[in-house]
């Protein structure tokens, strides 16, 4: 089971940067959902408002504590950061439910993105969103992302 210990290494990483640039490399496709919704457009707010309810469902359900979300200022906080150098394009996926016997549209949003502002506050979040990938249906590997410093 993981703990807040178990991810201090992440923690240790990001400690002492402070870029005020950084580039979010789309893996795998992004579905995000905006007044219930698929997008193809997004703002930092609501990426990162994704991927704090992420956060929220997997340490609720999963680590026996509660991931508080005290962290309405720091979402207020997401309303700044700009987002640059947009680089997405839609990429359709397929794949077939055994449940429904049906195929399903799962497609998203790939490519890259680079936001810019008080970036350090949400690097730990930005991090951990690496590994547990943000946006609909990342139980299937969708929503995969990397960050780098610009």
């Amino acid at each position: 089971m993981y703990t807040s210990e178990s991810f201090f290494p992440i923690w240790r990483e990001i400690l002492f940067s402070d870029p005020k640039e950084v580039t979010i490399r789309l893996l795998t496709p992004l579905r995000i959902k905006i007044a219930g919704h698929l997008s193809d457009d997004f703002t930092f707010f609501e990426f990162f408002r994704s991927l704090l309810n992420r956060l929220y469902l997997l340490t609720y359900f999963h680590c026996g504590n509660r991931f508080e979300r005290e962290h309405r200022e720091l979402l207020e906080m997401s309303k700044d950061i700009e987002i640059l150098d947009k680089h997405l394009h839609w990429h359709d996926w397929i794949r077939y439910s055994n449940r429904q016997k049906t195929k399903m549209k799962m497609g998203g949003i790939k490519g890259e993105f680079r936001i810019r502002g008080e970036i350090k506050p949400f690097l730990p979040f930005l991090k951990i969103g690496e590994y547990i990938h943000v946006g609909k249906g990342t139980t299937m590997g969708l929503g995969r992302y990397i960050i780098s410093e610009t």
